[in-house]
């Protein structure tokens, strides 16, 4: 009960434990009852059997040499166990109606009153595994290992804290670095962005002050054609009519 042997106390448990679910649940208990019922049931009309009809006994083969027995010292630690509990109860009964452990005192009255109230709300079956529960969680929470346990799962509980905190901060570090590498990147990319527009904007302007610069000279050349063009067709007309006219003079003549 002192958990100084965790095993053995915990197998103290769960055996009071099962006995309070066998006598809870009464269809496994009778059940348990009826098979050991029959079984012995036949085991005695077998042996009167043979006992009867023949001279040896049929289950006498199967009879060990020597009946087994329960280990001394596990029978030992049992009953330490038992005497024990009944010798821790009876001292921390006394401290708590004498008020030597105030703390104690104080938790006890707390637990009674949780008890009363318990009593409206859960099942017999339930309030008793819960008092059973108890009884051995208590020691173990007041004994200096459970102690040493809970200041360990405390300090334990402070270290993943804290290591949560850090990594938190490292986090969120990475990400404003990450933040500020990808606001850099994206004004070295409108920057270049803008740069490009321009070059396009002046390549564009110089182009179209090439093409209007072409098409005047394209149109000036056209235009300085079409003058030729017109001045060798003017000629050329008037030396036509000059000549007709010159060959209807001679045809009139002759």
């Amino acid at each position: 009960m002192q958990w100084e042997d965790p095993t053995r106390t915990l197998c103290s448990y769960i055996g009071a434990l099962s006995i309070l679910l066998g006598a809870h649940y009464l269809p496994l208990t009778q059940l348990a009852l009826k098979t050991g019922a029959i079984a012995l049931g036949v085991v005695t009309v077998t042996e009167l059997a043979s006992r009867s009809f023949g001279s040896n006994a049929f289950l006498a083969r199967l009879r060990p040499k020597e009946y087994k027995k329960l280990p001394e010292s596990t029978l030992n630690a049992t009953l330490k166990d038992i005497h024990d509990l009944v010798q821790y109860n009876v001292e921390q009964t006394q401290r708590l109606v004498f008020g030597q452990d105030l703390h104690k005192t104080f938790a006890a009255s707390l637990g009674f009153t949780a008890l009363y109230w318990s009593i409206k709300v859960l099942s017999p079956f339930s309030l008793a595994v819960l008092v059973l529960t108890s009884i051995f969680i208590a020691p173990l929470v007041a004994s200096p290992r459970g102690r040493e346990v809970a200041h360990d799962a405390k300090f334990r509980a402070g270290e993943l804290t804290n290591e949560a905190v850090d990594n938190g901060k490292a986090l969120a570090q990475d990400v404003r670095v990450k933040a500020a590498e990808q606001s850099a990147k994206a004004r070295e990319a409108a920057s270049d962005t803008g740069r490009r527009t321009g070059d396009m904007a002046h390549n564009g302007k110089q182009t179209a002050a090439e093409l209007s610069t072409q098409a005047k000279g394209t149109a000036v050349n056209l235009s300085t054609q079409a003058k030729g063009t017109a001045v060798d067709l003017s000629n050329e007309a008037k030396a036509t009519a000059s000549g007709i006219s010159e060959v209807t003079a001679e045809t009139v003549r002759e």
